[in-house]
This record gives structure tokens, sequence and C-alpha cells, in this order.
């Protein structure tokens, strides 16, 4: 990771890189492919107007990518509010309370 934030974290995820770290619709996924994935969202979130200290709602389940990209955007210094498909009625009222700039 670029910053140092989360720096330690993804050491010990390279560590355990060849270890599961989930199981996701009946597939595995390792610690070394949670590196990958979060190293793409960097580059993406490089790319893109998401500074650190902006508020960003993920708005997503608890997939792989989902999750490299709650780390990325953790590892960047945002401000992250997690909302899953369970909570689409009350999301509207979750993005005002919170004040998110990014969705």
């Amino acid at each position: 990771m670029s910053g140092y934030r989360l720096q330690w974290l993804v050491e010990r995820f390279r560590v355990h890189k060849d270890k599961t770290y989930l199981v996701w619709k009946d597939h595995e996924f390792s610690y070394g492919t949670l590196c990958e994935q979060i190293s793409q969202w960097q580059k993406i979130l490089d790319d893109s107007a998401v500074d650190s200290g902006a508020v960003v709602s993920l708005e997503a389940d608890y997939s792989p990518q989902a999750i490299a990209l709650f780390l990325a955007l953790a590892e960047r210094g945002t401000i992250v509010v997690p909302l899953t498909p369970g909570v689409a009625a009350h999301r509207r009222e979750f993005r005002r309370i919170a004040e998110v700039q990014v969705i």
C-alpha cells in the first residue's frame, strides 16, 4: 500500500498470502488476492477525485471486491460509510446523516 495508515495490516496479509481470508459464494479468496485487489482499487482511486477526508458511501455486499475497496478507501484516509443492500429503504437518510460526498 502506498500510505501508512494500514501498511502494517497489508504486510500481515502478504505474510499469509496463500491462506484463505474469505469464502464467498462457494469460492475461496486468499490474502494474496486481497492485496492485489486493494492495489487495483488504489490505482482507480488515484485517478479519481476522492481525497483524504472525503465521506464516501460504499454501497455493496460483503464481496471480496467490496472488502478490498473498503480497505483502499481507509488507507486513503477517507471516512467510509458502508451501506449494504439490506438498508436500501433508509439509504438516502443514512447518506444525509453521514453527509456523504461521494457514492
